[in-house]
């Protein structure tokens, strides 16, 4: 997959001005509003979030394959010591003095019962560290690392295609707002037509050469050009505040865009099966579905942990206090093993449950893929059919055009009515406006195909310029 191009700095100066004053001081190109739009994009900032979330998971999955330190203790305040004699804690009265050896050993033992013998002292401590290798995991590290790994790659294909969508509708809502503009410009333009009409309707009135019922109907269309102008004004402010929207920044002040560059719009000349081949190794959607299918099949591998013996290696040192009878210090090193042996074909099914969904996410890419396919063919003719309408647009316009000036002549001549002049008006308006919807769908189908392919949305890549570079 290509990366978005990265803000530039010109970009950067033209969001800055957007958010710090007037947005008609400073007009924002195309690459300035796809760079805003993918920066602010609250999708593309919450799948980075999700990015953040599967490296901590990752990092806290490969931490559990680590040797455990489990450290357990307590401390114990007990009502009062405990002490044992064998002779209830009385001393042994009534007996001979010893007269030899053999009866002084037997009195100083039966001395000693009568003293208590302290067991445990009123408060006990104990202290337990343990370290836990699990060693059944280990078998299974390198498909769970891998799983770990490409959750990180499909969050991060996540950010990337929000980015994309970001940069498409940045796109879209730019070409909105120029084509909007210059339906305006084109009522406007009709309304001054309209006006240079009238004041030679009003000269030929005033000598008599004219009716006013004609001045009348140029009037009429007058004020039907001016309804227009009215509403085409109305379009382009909505269509500001939707590019404004996208590009986060205050959609009350209108985004003043830069004049897009002559350009000439030509059906795309790359062979079918190459776009195809583009798109199916760049499309995210397809990047998120290879990822799925991986991580499905590695998720399946690890299931098979649950259906084999649990078994840890373990050292273990502990420490006590006040417990004359346990030793102070004492430890074992060990293994520890459990083993569910049967449990109804629970786990066994559980991995075969993860097998079919493994199977299921895999064949979903073909069907996958075929659409794709089809939305870059359909993409390359809709871009050709354009191309090709917009050659008979210009030739309407024109015509309009010629025929406008013939019905003008005319009607100074006195061979033709203003009902004649206003219908030739409108016509000329009606093809200029479906010239202007042509270059600028033109436009789209560019960006359209261009986001079928996986290709970066920017000027450069929407935007076939002509020689002449003059603004249009």
């Amino acid at each position: 997959m290509r990366p978005l191009t990265p803000i530039t700095a010109a970009g950067l100066a033209a969001v800055t001005a957007l958010a710090a004053g007037p947005a008609w001081a400073t007009p924002v190109s195309l690459d300035d509003a796809i760079q805003a739009a993918v920066g602010y994009n609250p999708q593309a900032r919450s799948q980075k979030a999700a990015v953040d979330a599967a490296e901590a998971d990752r990092a806290s999955g490969r931490a559990r394959f680590l040797p455990l330190l489990r450290v357990e203790g307590n401390v114990q305040v007990w009502d009062s010591p405990t002490e044992v004699s064998l002779a209830g804690g009385a001393t042994i009265t009534g007996l001979p003095a010893p007269t030899t050896p053999y009866e002084a050993v037997v009195a100083g033992l039966l001395d000693g019962l009568s003293t208590p013998t302290r067991i445990r002292d009123q408060v006990t401590a104990q202290l337990t560290a343990t370290v836990v290798q699990p060693l059944t995991p280990l078998l299974f590290m390198d498909d769970t690392h891998t799983l770990l790994d490409l959750g990180v790659e499909s969050a991060r294909i996540g950010v990337d295609s929000a980015r994309r969508d970001a940069a498409l509708s940045a796109a879209k809502g730019y070409i909105a707002v120029r084509l909007s503009m210059a339906l305006e410009s084109s009522a406007r333009t009709q309304m001054a037509e309209l006006d240079a009409q009238l004041a030679r309707l009003d000269a030929l009135v005033q000598g008599g050469v004219a009716r006013e019922s004609d001045q009348l109907r140029l009037q009429v269309a007058r004020a039907a050009a001016q309804q227009d102008v009215i509403a085409a004004a109305a379009r382009v402010r909505l269509a500001q505040a939707a590019l404004a929207t996208a590009m986060g920044v205050d959609a009350g002040q209108p985004v003043e865009t830069a004049a897009l560059p002559d350009f000439t719009c030509v059906a795309e000349a790359t062979a079918l099966t190459e776009l195809q081949s583009r798109a199916l190794q760049q499309r995210t959607e397809l990047a998120t579905l290879r990822t799925g299918a991986q991580q499905a099949s590695l998720a399946a591998s690890v299931k098979e942990m649950d259906l084999w013996p649990s078994l840890n290696a373990m050292i273990s040192y502990t420490h006590v206090e006040g417990q004359s009878l346990a030793d102070k210090d004492q430890g074992f090193i060990g293994l520890a093993f459990q083993w569910n042996a049967f449990e109804w074909g629970a786990s066994s099914e559980a991995v075969a449950a993860s097998r079919a969904r493994a199977r299921q996410v895999s064949e979903q890419m073909a069907l996958v893929e075929d659409g794709v396919r089809l939305q870059v063919q359909q993409a390359q003719l809709d871009l050709q059919t354009i191309a090709d309408s917009l050659q008979v647009a210009a030739l309407a316009e024109h015509q309009a055009a010629e025929s406008l000036r013939i019905e003008s002549a005319r009607y100074t001549a006195g061979a033709a009515t203003a009902t004649d002049v206003v219908t030739a008006e409108s016509a000329l308006r009606e093809a200029r406006d479906r010239r202007l919807a042509a270059e600028h769908q033109c436009l789209l189908a560019n960006a359209t195909l261009r986001a079928a392919v996986g290709d970066p949305i920017t000027s450069a890549t929407i935007i076939t310029s002509t020689d002449k570079g003059a603004p249009r």
